[in-house]
């Protein structure tokens, strides 16, 4: 727990907050399921028995800790995130929170992240750490966990392109002579874009929506499923899909 409690009680805001406000808004800040961006997917069910709170209760300290700016709720499909606005800024700054920082949010649906970063509180992560430039294969492998196809060669070049083209010894720099600190945060502002995104395929299998094969010149996806197997851009990439989707059926 991140948290401070204790000072809460010095907080006038805070102090101004209903009881049942004041106790949910400890019931998340204390949650074990809490990750280190302050995110926790909770049930409201389980909320309501653990907090002894009728839904109406319930209800009302939610949207009076979010007008006090204490939380953030947000739904993705059938879940609810919880978001306490302040956690990640208690953390101690260092290396070793940002890279568990960068971990969660692989967890985090994209649709929360978007939110987060239109609400202004999507945490300043690489603030915490020192600029670790990536290989063009975890650029990759970073975009594809986010449903987007990005050449990872590409990104990296552009950028260390920039850092000559200025004359500086090291860091990356975007076109404008700004230093990188956050590239993935530029991977999703800047090149994760409409015609990267990977398409959803809704007749697909439970878990193959977004399916795709890692060649070593380039990576097929699944455009379309068709009577339980997957369909690429042309025969060769239907042979690629349908060799690994079989694969993956048999282990």
């Amino acid at each position: 727990m991140a948290i401070n409690i204790s000072r809460l009680w010095r907080d006038s805001t805070f102090h101004s907050l209903g009881t049942d406000s004041k106790l949910l808004y400890i019931y998340l800040s204390s949650s074990p399921n809490i990750n280190s961006l302050g995110l926790s997917s909770l049930s409201i069910d389980v909320m309501k028995i653990e907090l002894g709170l009728k839904d109406t209760n319930l209800r009302a300290a939610c949207k009076e800790l979010i007008k006090e700016r204490y939380i953030k709720v947000y739904r993705f499909q059938e879940r609810l995130f919880f978001l306490v606005v302040a956690h990640f800024g208690t953390l101690p700054k260092s290396i070793a929170v940002s890279n568990k920082a960068n971990k969660d949010l692989i967890a985090v649906p994209e649709d929360i992240i978007n939110k987060m970063q239109l609400d202004g509180v999507f945490p300043d992560i690489e603030q915490h750490s020192e600029f670790i430039p990536p290989t063009p294969e975890e650029v990759t492998d970073y975009a594809l966990e986010q449903g987007y196809i990005i050449d990872g060669i590409t990104f990296v070049d552009f950028y260390k392109g920039n850092a000559d083209r200025l004359n500086k010894k090291s860091g990356w720099y975007d076109s404008n002579g700004k230093q990188v600190k956050d590239w993935k945060g530029k991977l999703r502002k800047v090149w994760f874009r409409k015609i990267e995104k990977m398409k959803h395929c809704k007749d697909a299998p439970k878990g193959f929506e977004l399916f795709y094969v890692k060649c070593v010149d380039k990576i097929v996806v699944a455009t379309s499923w068709r009577r339980g197997k997957p369909y690429g851009e042309g025969l060769e990439e239907d042979k690629i899909l349908n060799k690994e989707f079989n694969k993956i059926k048999k282990s």
